[in-house]
């Protein structure tokens, strides 16, 4: 019996409601998994994971799955059926495809897809309208499909790091959002639909290639916690921004 085989059997007799194998080369999960059926939180980070764990799709009662740091290339075709999960990491996978079983997930409420290598951005997520918390980092994407709309629920949003040029008209249904994160991207300028998004707390623009911040948006920025626009092309903004301390751009930080 293996390491995990005997973890299993410790957890299946305690009745856990944690499982946690991170950070231990397994490659595939063994079959004795599924006595842990009801289990809420799954933990396999960086295990090295290679094959589709297909017997995960047996635990009904899951809320939380950890699989960042694999080598899994697709989900199984039957996760849809986690119809309890309510955080799931896939961060630093060379997932390029979800399928349409991942819209089942609507129970949850944050997914992190940070460096997946995704060259665009799966319409299936735009499906998960309960979403809360959405990060997208670190993939090469280029735009966002205007029904991340639907998404209105959503109120933490990380997409740096990214090829965007700009941003949907649709976008600005999103009015819970709270906080942005568009640092590290394609824009030349600030997207229009921002313009009118005053209920955005903080809003991060680093690393563009902005030249101008409209007048129009200066009451808007204003009413930021935090914009940070550093390491852009700024050659004109309004200059009651300058001195303002929550508005950090090359000059002052």
């Amino acid at each position: 019996m293996s390491d995990m085989e005997k973890e299993i059997e410790s957890c299946h007799k305690m009745n856990a409601s944690t499982f946690n194998w991170s950070y231990k080369d397994i490659i595939v999960l063994p079959p004795s998994i599924e006595k842990l059926r009801n289990l809420k939180i799954l933990l396999l980070c960086q295990c090295n994971l290679r094959m589709p764990p297909t017997e995960l799709c047996r635990f009904s009662e899951l809320e939380e799955l950890n699989l960042e740091n694999n080598q899994l290339t697709m989900l199984p075709t039957e996760f849809g059926s986690l119809k309890k999960l309510k955080v799931l990491s896939l961060s630093r996978n060379p997932i390029s495809y979800l399928g349409n079983d991942f819209t089942l997930l609507l129970s949850l409420t944050k997914l992190f897809m940070d460096e997946v290598t995704m060259t665009y951005f799966p319409m299936e997520i735009c499906e998960l309208l309960n979403l809360e918390l959405l990060s997208f980092s670190q993939n090469h994407i280029n735009e966002i499909p205007d029904n991340i709309k639907l998404l209105i629920n959503l109120k933490w949003l990380r997409l740096k790091d990214n090829n965007l040029e700009n941003l949907p008209d649709g976008f600005i249904c999103l009015v819970n959002l709270q906080s942005l994160d568009l640092s590290r991207n394609q824009l030349r300028h600030v997207p229009n639909c921002l313009h009118k998004m005053d209920h955005l707390s903080t809003l991060l623009l680093p690393e563009n290639k902005i030249t101008i911040i409209p007048d129009e948006m200066a009451d808007l920025c204003l009413q930021k916690s935090k914009l940070d626009l550093r390491f852009n092309e700024i050659v004109k903004m309004p200059i009651e921004l300058m001195s303002m301390d929550h508005i950090y751009f090359q000059n002052k930080k």
